[in-house]
């Protein structure tokens, strides 16, 4: 495949739809990390949970779809940071955990 024929907006949607399903996988493996870790090492955790939602989703890379394969880890992995950064850290600031 040609990286100039491919269609971002395209390519960010269907990351985005196939996201939903590596949530759901990637919810069950965050419930075998510490809980010490994903406080300490959130970032870490995020691009390595990201990772694995995403061959979850797409399989593993090889040469012809490998732009589209970094492009769906970037977009699992921005939107769960988003959802930490804006979700998640305030509510564990307001209980005090």
């Amino acid at each position: 495949m040609d990286l100039t024929q491919i269609n971002i907006a395209d390519l960010v949607t269907a990351a985005t739809v196939a996201a939903s399903g590596a949530v759901v996988v990637v919810t069950q493996l965050l419930k075998h990390v510490p809980v010490e870790w994903t406080s300490r090492y959130p970032l870490y955790i995020n691009i390595a949970l990201s990772l694995i939602g995403t061959v979850v989703t797409t399989g593993l890379p090889s040469f012809d779809n490998w732009a589209a394969f970094v492009v769906q880890w970037l977009v699992i992995a921005l939107a769960a940071a988003i959802t930490y950064t804006k979700l998640m850290k305030p509510a564990i600031d307001e209980v005090g955990a």
